[in-house]
């Protein structure tokens, strides 16, 4: 009996595993701009396109990111950053990565929710919103020191209860659009306060040099 449900599991692995390549192999992530110029304590939402290269499967999902494949097989799809492992190479400015100086929220409703994909067709989606925190060292973040934003799929089948197959810690996203670059500038003084104050300092010389004099005149008898 053992080897029966090890066996169904290997199987409904197998089945989940193939489904997922035939079906996904055609799905491509696209940032609307692979590389972004943000300012400290700047946010901006991250837009990219999801499209199904002519694949042979229509992406279609519920309320919950949720993708029935068959009775009890699924596909739950949610946005988040690959994990990172910090490492500070010898040589290299301090904290060099940008998840450690910015924020990124995913967009609710779950931009992955109420999808209908047909074969070469493509949606736009929001996937969040990131920010940048004010103290963040100027700089361009990319490569192992930007962020990927992509998509994660978690696949469930029936196997004495439901069994999940969960992504690793670290692997990157399963629908990737590969690395967010991201160019941190130099946190500016505000343009409009600086004219202000330039338009004050005019103002008050202007009036002191139109200010009557308040000597007093001496009358004549």
């Amino acid at each position: 009996m053992l080897s029966l449900k090890t066996g169904f599991s290997s199987l409904a692995i197998g089945f989940v595993a193939l489904w997922t390549s035939a079906a996904h192999a055609d799905l491509i992530l696209s940032y609307d701009s692979p590389t972004l110029q943000l300012a400290p304590g700047q946010s901006v939402d991250i837009g990219a396109t999801l499209a199904n290269m002519n694949g042979p499967f229509a992406l279609t999902t519920d309320s919950s990111g949720v993708q029935t494949i068959a009775e009890g097989f699924t596909s739950r799809f949610t946005v988040r950053v690959q994990e990172q492992l910090f490492i500070s190479a010898e040589g290299a400015p301090p904290n060099p990565y940008l998840a450690q100086h910015s924020q990124f929220v995913v967009s609710q409703p779950n931009p992955m929710a109420e999808l209908d994909i047909a074969a070469g067709s493509s949606r736009h989606l929001i996937l969040g919103t990131l920010t940048i925190d004010p103290t963040a060292p100027a700089g361009l973040y990319t490569g192992p020191y930007g962020i990927d934003v992509g998509i994660y799929e978690a696949s469930s089948f029936p196997c004495s209860g439901v069994c999940v197959i969960n992504v690793e810690l670290f692997a990157p996203p399963t629908i990737d659009a590969g690395i967010l670059a991201v160019n941190v500038t130099a946190a500016a003084h505000e343009p409009g306060i600086l004219a202000l104050f330039g338009i004050a300092a005019v103002g008050i010389r202007f009036v002191k040099r139109r200010r009557p004099s308040t000597a007093r005149i001496p009358a004549y008898r």
